[in-house]
């Protein structure tokens, strides 16, 4: 079964990138409760780029939720915490004042009414699990890049090459228009989505573009994975797969190089202890163990071709080498793995 999966990877690895869906992630309710740990390849300099910057919204930035839609709550500790990071502001220090809420005493939900970012679903309700729309999103951008005095032009016509542009709550039309023209918000090609949910790596996405635009955020030398840092300057394929009906769930995704771009094993072992450490830096003897058998199977036959297992914490750095080529996978332990399957511990 390992055997037949690989095999599919390597294909799809060669002949495409696959990338999960938000919406096929969402589906599945358990996810967070399961402790899955996955953001998109496409976040990963996004996210990088906030915990560069310090950007602390510990709660709305649990990596269990990047692929989730974001609770209005949630968004409520972003739009705050980077509200404050971007105008060199101590978010202790913004002011909370009274709130009309009877359902949150959350301080980032009130400090942001209070910035005027975000109201309430009634004048006395804030709804804080309700997972926040793409068409209320666009709203509270277009507040918050008033707040900022950026740009207020846009083309109003924006939203008419979209099938659905019907769909658009009449309240929503100008601040979607205003975002659609800005490149803050797009739609699949057809359709702009105004009722559907919002995830967080799309809303860390988006606010890290209106970041870079506006120089007010610095770019991480790094991309995010999985809670691991992969230097930019490495050049590495990353890659993922998607959880469908009857494959296992993992966090997972690979890296790829060839031995031809990547010749020096010092450096190798450098950079990909650097990997390793980013997510486990208290399992230093684990990873200098995974290392040497990374760097072996380079040089020795009886190690390539194959699939290598070798433990780190609670993962298992699966290694396929061939005489040019490297595949690193990263496979966080659900269950017990495949006897056949060789493991170095």
């Amino acid at each position: 079964m390992r055997k037949k999966r690989i095999t599919t990877f390597l294909l799809a690895l060669i002949f495409s990138i696959n990338l999960i869906s938000a919406d096929m992630v969402t589906d599945f309710k358990k996810y967070e409760e399961m402790g899955y740990e996955e953001n998109s390849i496409w976040a990963g300099q996004a996210i990088s780029n906030f915990l560069y910057n310090g950007i602390d919204a510990p709660n709305a930035m649990k990596p269990t939720k990047f692929k989730l839609a974001i609770s209005r709550e949630d968004f409520a500790e972003l739009i705050v915490t980077y509200y404050a990071k971007v105008n060199d502001r101590n978010k202790a220090n913004l002011k909370a004042g009274k709130s009309p809420f009877t359902d949150t005493k959350n301080r980032d939900v009130i400090k942001a009414y209070n910035l005027g970012l975000i109201s309430g679903t009634s004048k006395t309700t804030f709804s804080p699990d309700k997972k926040l729309t793409r068409e209320e999103l666009a709203a509270i951008l277009m507040r918050f890049c008033r707040l900022q005095k950026l740009d207020k032009i846009y083309n109003k016509k924006s939203l008419n090459k979209f099938a659905d542009k019907q769909a658009v709550s009449s309240w929503a039309v100008d601040s979607l228009a205003y975002c659609v023209d800005h490149q803050y918000l797009q739609g699949d090609g057809y359709n702009v989505q105004p009722k559907k949910n919002a995830t967080t790596e799309q809303v860390i996405a988006i606010l890290d573009r209106i970041g870079q635009t506006n120089d007010w955020l610095k770019k991480s030398p790094d991309t995010y994975m999985n809670g691991f840092l992969i230097p930019n300057r490495l050049n590495y394929k990353i890659d993922d797969v998607a959880h469908t009906e009857g494959i296992e769930f993992y966090d997972y995704f690979s890296l790829a190089f060839n031995y031809k771009d990547h010749p020096d094993d010092d450096r190798n072992r450098e950079s990909l202890r650097y990997i390793l450490e980013s997510k486990f830096p208290d399992n230093k003897e684990q990873i200098e163990h995974a290392l040497d058998v990374i760097i072996k199977a380079r040089y020795e036959s009886r190690l390539q071709n194959k699939n290598v297992y070798v433990p780190v914490a609670n993962y298992d750095l699966w290694i396929v080498a061939y005489p040019e080529n490297m595949y690193l996978q990263f496979i966080r332990l659900y269950g017990d793995r495949d006897p056949n399957d060789e493991v170095y511990e």
